[in-house]
């Protein structure tokens, strides 16, 4: 449907009692949108709570690869015998990298996972009309 235009009599009378119409609705914006930002923390804390968790999973498992890699290198080590220089030296590297690696894991399994959470800290709020509708009906 096409609507028509709203006498400008009508309009004059609108845009002047915009300001008044906002002042009288903000107090059930600022209830509904504290509804809606409470639902929307608990929502976030919920996504915070499993995404750290993952976060620590992740970590976790990679430490237990580490470690199992480790173990079998320290196990092998009088296999290398047939190894050049340059192999060996590459497996100790290799087992120096593993070890620095391990240590940054212990550190990254607290820091990482709070990280996580703090991204979906609620910092601020703000709530701000942005528009006001009015609605006027067909017959006038």
């Amino acid at each position: 449907k096409t609507g028509r235009n709203v006498p400008e009599p009508v309009q004059t009378q609108l845009i002047d009692s915009t300001h008044q119409d906002v002042n009288e609705l903000l107090p059930f914006l600022q209830e509904r949108a504290a509804q809606l930002q409470e639902v929307a923390r608990k929502q976030l804390a919920e996504r915070a709570t499993k995404e750290s968790a993952e976060m620590l999973r992740i970590l976790e498992d990679q430490q237990k690869r580490i470690l199992a890699t480790a173990k079998r290198f320290d196990e092998n080590k009088q296999l290398r015998f047939d190894f050049s220089d340059g192999e060996q030296r590459q497996a100790q590297l290799d087992r120096e990298a593993w070890d620095k690696r391990l240590l940054a894991l212990q550190k990254e399994m607290t820091t990482e996972p709070a990280r996580v959470r703090d991204v979906y800290e609620v910092r601020a709020h703000r709530l701000e009309p942005v528009g006001l509708v009015y609605l006027w009906p067909v017959t006038g």
